[in-house]
């Protein structure tokens, strides 16, 4: 086997293993295998110093947390964002406190709950959470249009 070819197995199986960390936003037939699986069959396929010497750290933040995972409505998120995450709007910095305790993968999940699509990956943290708000603020603006 090629370089070439040991590169695209890897990089495939790196893929693999990046999204089964977050399998529940995707359909449960995606994930036949374990992770342990996919990395037993590529030592074995590659050899072990070949897929060891190029295997990427595995020193990625932490996951999801779960409270935010079981959030599965809008309604469900609202009372989330109108619990935990807020903040005065006449101070400057309580955005940015509150902004630090939430992940950007957090709120790309909250995201994806509301809008049913991934959002951008080049949207930054107060984008989403700017883009979460003006949601519930343009409900709330249109509930109130209601005759």
């Amino acid at each position: 086997m090629n370089k070439n070819s040991k590169t695209i197995i890897k990089d495939l199986a790196d893929l693999y293993l990046k999204l089964y960390k977050n399998k529940e936003l995707y359909a449960k037939h995606y994930f036949k295998h374990t992770p342990e699986d996919v990395e037993k069959t590529l030592l074995d396929v590659l050899g072990r110093s070949s897929y060891l010497q190029e295997t990427p750290s595995k020193n990625e933040k932490e996951p999801i947390r779960a409270e935010i995972l079981q959030l599965e409505s809008i309604n469900e998120i609202s009372n989330y964002l109108n619990t935990c995450l807020k903040y005065d709007k006449s101070a400057s910095d309580s955005k940015e406190q509150v902004l630090n305790g939430i992940s950007l993968k957090e709120l790309k999940h909250l995201y994806f709950v509301i809008y049913n699509y991934e959002a951008k990956s080049s949207m930054r943290k107060v984008d989403l959470f700017n883009s979460i708000e003006k949601y519930f603020a343009s409900i709330a603006r249109v509930a109130t249009m209601k005759p």
